[in-house]
């Protein structure tokens, strides 16, 4: 490891600077067992691509020479940003995976950030349990290599962290759009939607204002649908056109650490899929079975959301914040349902919509502990 591997690890570090709002023992420990725990999960996964091999040699080792291309968003953007480093500053492929672990890190930064800030909008105390959905296992080993999920997984928790005031994190939300833009641009426009939409029903907007934000959001969703349709030649609007591409996609195998089980069937079951697969039943190895502990946790916290839907529709009526994460996680699940093709695939993309899940759910728990504090006898 060179100085650039070592930066990366400061880097990591000092993230610690916005990761709480006021700090405590409690919140400085939990912060160092993460960052452990992330650091640790990136040399794990490099000694994996070491002998297994993996997507980030792709944007190492650049072997099919995209750099010397010319310039495009994604994949390319990725390829061109480490390609141009190495030839700057060079660099091995441990301070690489180095620097990717510092960039989801302060996405997981940041995310706590957004727990603990839920809290204090709502006055009251937070539940120290909560930290722990932060160790969630997807949050900790997706984030931490070379490749698309990293960067995605800062700029979800970004956008989320904006939208709490985002009258004056405008620059932030600015800053989150445009690294998914470069990273995965139908996921930029869906979070444009999904502002349009969080923005659309405040009050104090006037009618022109709000006029103004519609026209985005269905600018934003003809662009969603032109997209997808140019990338895999998928017709949203034709139901035909649909079902052969699930079609199709079903036929194609790829391997990922998750497992390589093709998803077949209606929509509602790739959904299900996404969400909750694999789980224990069709899993053989460690690295499943881990996975599978996860999703029977996203199993409970789906059953606490919906246990409250009451709760839910409130908020999405009086909070912009909540209109965003539910819009985007809404938006993002749709489009990985339609578009990926194996449980594996699935288990990395879905760190895109994860954040806003986990702070739906985290505002709920501090919504009980609100009303449990309320309602506590005054001491005389």
């Amino acid at each position: 490891m060179s100085l650039l591997g070592i930066v990366s690890i400061l880097v990591g570090l000092l993230s610690a600077k916005f990761a709480m709002v006021e700090r405590s023992r409690l919140r400085v420990f939990t912060f160092a067992a993460l960052y452990v725990a992330h650091l640790v999960a990136s040399f794990v996964y490099f000694g994996y691509v070491q002998a297994e091999g993996g997507d980030s040699e792709l944007y190492y080792y650049d072997e099919l020479d995209f750099y010397n291309r010319a310039f495009g968003l994604g994949t390319g953007t990725l390829i061109y940003f480490v390609q141009y480093l190495k030839g700057l500053i060079g660099g091995t492929y441990l301070d690489y995976f180095m620097m990717f672990h510092a960039i989801g890190f302060c996405g997981v930064a940041l995310l706590m950030r957004v727990f603990e800030e839920i809290y204090v909008g709502l006055r009251t105390e937070q539940q120290p349990f909560v930290l722990l959905l932060l160790l969630l296992p997807s949050l900790q080993f997706w984030t931490c290599a070379i490749g698309k999920d990293a960067p995605l997984f800062l700029a979800a928790c970004l956008s989320l962290w904006a939208m709490i005031n985002v009258r004056k994190r405008w620059m932030a939300m600015g800053g989150a759009v445009l690294l998914m833009l470069l990273v995965r641009p139908h996921i930029a426009l869906i979070a444009l939607v999904a502002v349009a939409v969080a923005m659309l029903l405040e009050k104090q907007f006037s009618k022109l204002v709000r006029t103004g934000l519609l026209i985005v959001a269905l600018v934003a969703v003809a662009f969603v649908i032109t997209t997808i349709q140019s990338a895999y030649r998928l017709d949203l609007t034709d139901a035909d056109s649909v079902s052969t591409f699930i079609e199709a996609r079903d036929t194609v195998a790829q391997s990922a650490a998750g497992g390589n089980t093709s998803v077949q069937g209606s929509f509602a079951v790739r959904m299900i899929s996404l969400l909750f697969r694999p789980f224990f039943f069709d899993v053989e190895e460690m690295f499943g079975y881990i996975a599978s502990v996860e999703n029977a946790f996203l199993m409970l916290i789906f059953a606490t959301i919906f246990a409250r839907i009451p709760t839910v529709i409130a908020l999405f009526r009086r909070s912009a914040f909540i209109r965003y994460a539910m819009t985007f996680t809404l938006g993002v699940a749709i489009v990985l349902a339609l578009s990926y093709y194996n449980v594996g695939l699935g288990l990395r993309q879905r760190t895109m919509f994860l954040p806003g899940l986990l702070a739906l759910f985290v505002t709920i728990l501090a919504i009980r502990a609100e009303r449990r504090e309320d309602l506590r006898p005054v001491p005389a």
